[in-house]
């Protein structure tokens, strides 16, 4: 499951929208993301991963970032990379019903109980600021619970809503 934020900044009118987690559609974001990363569309350090480990995996959960320069907040997926403890076979990846909507039947996805389990971590993926270029962070969801700042006047915003999916 998911869940998104909403933050307002009364000040100055700056809003910040996010979602963490993993959504209903799941195994098909997750096979859409695996070809984007072997085409090259995540970048250089995930299509060369991917190629040197074809049974490697990534986190497709979405997951909230804030720049270490600028302050600026971002949603994006988390990208980490990961390696199966044993065998792709000996690993395995769910198959069936993913969501009661939504079976995820015959699409190839390794779900987040997966990579804590069956799988350890490599590597994560650099995400910068799309405004300075700076190195972002990844903000822990208790800090989206207890509110954040504006990065552009420092008030603390508003939270406008809590969506789940």
């Amino acid at each position: 499951m998911g869940q998104g934020y909403s933050f307002h900044c009364s000040r100055c009118g700056y809003d910040f929208h996010t979602s963490v987690g993993i959504g209903m559609l799941f195994p098909i974001v997750y096979e859409e993301t695996l070809k984007a990363g072997r085409e090259g569309g995540l970048g250089e350090d995930i299509r060369e991963f991917l190629e040197e480990h074809p049974d490697g995996a990534l986190d497709v959960s979405e997951a909230a970032y804030r720049c270490g320069d600028c302050g600026n907040y971002a949603s994006d997926k988390v990208l980490s990379m990961y390696l199966p403890k044993a065998s792709k076979e000996d690993a395995g990846k769910e198959k069936g019903r993913w969501a009661v909507s939504f079976s995820g039947e015959g699409i190839d996805y390794v779900t987040p109980y997966e990579l804590k389990g069956k799988y350890k971590f490599y590597q994560a993926h650099p995400h910068h600021c799309a405004a300075c270029g700076g190195r972002m962070r990844k903000l822990p969801e208790k800090d989206l619970r207890a509110g954040l700042k504006c990065p552009v006047c420092g008030e603390m915003m508003q939270t406008t809503g809590y969506l789940w999916d």
